[in-house]
This record gives C-alpha cells, sequence and structure tokens, in this order.
C-alpha cells in the first residue's frame, strides 16, 4: 500500500469537505447539549458540534527515556480552529513552541476525530476528540535523542483534545495530549514506518500534555467494570472520502478492563509504568448482540493486545487539578458493527483515559463517573487508480477512523 503523503492528505481534506458538504454553517458555537447521536443504531446521523474557535494555552514537553523522564520543558501552544473535513472529523493545526531555552519546537496538521460530549458536575461541558497526524520538528538542543526523535521529519503522533464550555467564558478551555510512541509501536514491524537501530528510539517516547502544571509518571492504570456509554460506527463506504457518513451510537451493554502486568515497553526491563491490559465488553444493536475485545498475541510487544502508559496528574492552581491522564495503543477485534469493517481483521486502536473529573452522560444513565475512557481505530489511506482512497488497517501515519469506542469505569 502506498503511503499517502502530506500535500496528498491536505488535498483530500479539502475535497472530503466538498464531498460532505461540512462547512461552517452547518456547526455551531460552543454550546451545551447533546450531540445529535442518539438514534436507532446503524442509520445515518447528522452530528450537532460545535465550531471550536483557534485556543492559545501553556503546556509541558517531555522525553520519557527507559521508563523515565529525562527532560521537562515549558511549551506555549497554539491549536487552530477547527476546520470540518466530515461529518464528525476535521483538520486542525498544532503549533509548539518553547519558552524554555533549547526546547523543542514542532507544528503538524492533524485529524480530529469527534468522541463524545458528556457534562461536568459543575455545570460545565467536555467535548471529545481524539487525535492522530504527523508533526514536523524544527531545529532544537537534543541530548541522547531528546527532546526530538532521532530520525527525520515527520513524527507520528496520537493524542487528544477535550474542549470544556463554560458559561461564562468568551472561549473553551483546552486540555490536549500528543504522544510520538516507542520505537516498537511507532517503527516496529507492524507499523507503517519500521526503523531499525538508534532511529528507531526503541527505549523513548516523546509527549505533550496542555495545560501547564503536569507530573510526569504520577499517575497509574485505570481499570474495573466498565459501564456505559456507546460504541460508534462511522461508514468509509466504497469511495472514501465520497461515500462517508456518520452513524448513531450503539449502547454499550458492559464489559471490563484489567491489568496483568507493568514493564518498561520495548526495553528488556522488568518494573516500568507500562501496563499490560486486557478488555472485553459488548454492545446492544436493536437486540443484536456486538462483542469487542484486545487481540492477544498478535505483536509481540503488546502480548495482551492493550497497553497502557500513565502519562501523569496535573497539579497546581488549574482547572484540571488532580486529574490523572493515560494514553493508550492495542488492537482490538470487533463483532462486524452496521457494514463498516472486516470483523475478521485486528482494529490498530489508540485512546486516551482522563480520571478525576466527575461528570454525567447525556442519556438515562444518572451516575456520576469520574473516568472517561475514549479509543478509535485507526484506517490508513493508500492510493488507488480512482479518486477514491482505499483504507486498511494500521497505524504509524496519518490516519481516518471508522469506530469510536466511549466507556466509563463504574464508580
Amino acid at each position: 500500500m502506498k503511503e499517502i503523503t502530506r500535500s496528498q492528505f491536505l488535498a483530500l481534506a479539502l475535497g472530503a469537505a466538498l464531498f460532505t458538504g461540512a462547512n461552517a454553517s452547518a456547526q455551531l458555537p460552543c454550546n451545551f447539549g447533546d450531540d445529535g447521536l442518539a438514534g436507532p443504531c446503524c442509520d445515518s446521523a447528522t452530528p450537532e458540534l460545535p465550531d471550536f474557535p483557534q485556543v492559545i494555552t501553556s503546556g509541558s514537553y517531555a522525553c520519557i527515556s527507559n521508563c523515565a523522564q529525562v527532560t521537562d520543558f515549558d511549551v506555549r501552544v497554539r491549536v487552530s480552529a477547527l476546520d470540518w473535513i466530515a461529518c464528525d472529523m476535521a483538520a486542525v493545526k498544532v503549533v509548539m513552541t518553547p519558552t524554555t531555552p533549547g526546547g523543542p519546537n514542532f507544528e503538524g496538521k492533524l485529524i480530529a476525530k469527534y468522541s463524545r460530549t458528556w457534562r461536568l458536575s459543575n455545570g460545565n461541558q467536555v467535548w471529545r476528540f481524539l487525535l492522530n497526524g504527523d508533526v514536523k520538528y524544527g531545529n532544537a538542543i537534543g541530548v541522547f535523542g531528546c527532546p526530538q526523535p532521532p530520525h527525520a521529519n515527520p513524527s507520528h503522533f496520537i493524542g487528544h483534545i477535550d474542549y470544556t464550555c463554560s458559561t461564562f467564558a468568551l472561549q473553551p478551555d483546552i486540555s490536549l495530549s500528543l504522544s510520538h510512541m516507542p520505537g516498537c509501536i511507532s517503527h516496529g514491524p507492524l507499523s507503517a514506518r519500521p526503523l531499525a537501530g538508534a532511529a528507531a528510539h526503541a527505549g523513548t517516547s516523546y509527549h505533550l500534555v496542555t495545560p501547564a502544571g503536569f507530573n510526569w509518571l504520577a499517575a497509574s492504570a485505570a481499570e474495573g467494570r466498565t459501564i456505559a456509554e456507546a460504541l460508534r460506527p462511522s461508514s468509509e463506504g466504497d469511495c472514501f472520502p465520497n461515500s462517508y457518513k456518520c452513524m448513531n451510537e450503539i449502547p454499550i451493554r458492559d464489559g471490563e478492563i484489567a491489568s496483568s502486568f507493568r514493564n518498561c515497553l520495548c526495553q528488556n526491563f522488568i518494573n516500568g509504568p507500562w501496563t499490560h491490559q486486557k478488555i472485553k465488553g459488548e454492545g446492544d444493536c436493536q437486540g443484536a448482540p456486538l462483542a469487542y475485545e484486545s487481540l492477544q498475541g498478535f505483536d509481540p510487544a503488546v502480548p495482551t493486545g492493550l497497553v497502557t502508559l500513565p502519562l501523569g496528574r496535573w497539579s497546581g492552581n488549574t482547572w484540571m487539578n488532580g486529574v490523572e491522564l493515560s494514553v493508550h495503543f492495542g488492537y482490538f477485534r470487533l463483532s462486524e458493527p452496521c457494514g463498516v469493517i472486516d470483523g475478521d481483521q485486528p482494529e490498530r486502536i489508540h485512546g486516551v483515559t482522563t480520571n478525576g473529573l466527575e461528570g454525567k452522560l447525556f442519556s438515562p444513565q444518572l451516575t456520576t463517573f469520574k473516568v472517561f475512557i475514549d479509543y478509535q481505530n485507526h484506517r490508513l489511506p493508500g492510493i488507488s487508480p480512482s479518486p477514491c482512497l482505499i483504507l486498511k488497517n494500521g497505524f504509524g501515519a496519518p490516519a481516518y477512523s471508522s469506530v469510536v469506542w466511549n466507556l466509563n469505569l463504574a464508580p
């Protein structure tokens, strides 16, 4: 499969906006209310999503090498307004500049896949997007592979952005994470961009978090029974992006995340923060069960099918004080939902968990949750002789998504 270039991706993104009819007038300002995706499963849907503006904030950037934090830089981060390219996907430009002398800088245009929304206990509302895409580093003073990867640009990052709307604020607050994963994931034999030797940075990963006030590796992996909320497919059709369409949510019945062991991923160390987990669960589509589970044994680096890095915890004078953040990578097997995927193929997934901000869902479920877990699958675009894209499972390069999982740990 030929990898799509950056210029081709941007051209296709603009084409997608034309083909799908996405436009600024279809979007709403930062608002309160549900997203319009709670109809009958497998039916087409038109989400009601805010049109978020540019946001500038401060953050922290770190290299984690051999499972220990080795650098920490203060940075300024500019996140552009969302540029909608489909009914639930947008392009967003992220520019990071150092405020610590000698620190790293990068910029890139990322694919933002809408995941879900919920109300916080203080009355504010969160809108979560999952991010992936390439960034290009500028020059910085590196030491042993930090503060930037020891290979040529670009670097593929995964992560998320939460927009938090407040009644009294003129623009939303944001919390954002971006991670370039260690080499056995980003550049291993199953990656779209395999590398060997020092260029593969086997023991080092690269991370950006906003807002500032983040304590790296001061967190633990969440586990337990998952209840609510939903799995949501999006049909890519037979001629992406022309045939792409959003679908309503499929309610989640029940599930579980269990931890198996911890290690230092990509290294021969037994102890480390990387937590290898297993996940399973089941949705209900008009009475028909739809099962998902982590795929064990597919990738030797991720033997349980799901690995979690607890990145850390916010502290100090910030609205995210006390909230823990984790990033996930893995391989899921999913019963075929609504004709959008091949249920026999493992789905490469990434995701995030936030633990500590209490909130409630837009559903009859009145339970207050504080652990919100979201995953998306990765569908790498290839070039075909026609104007359409062929999407295939893959990881390590800019990807679209046809499924998101929205889960919460039981209180």
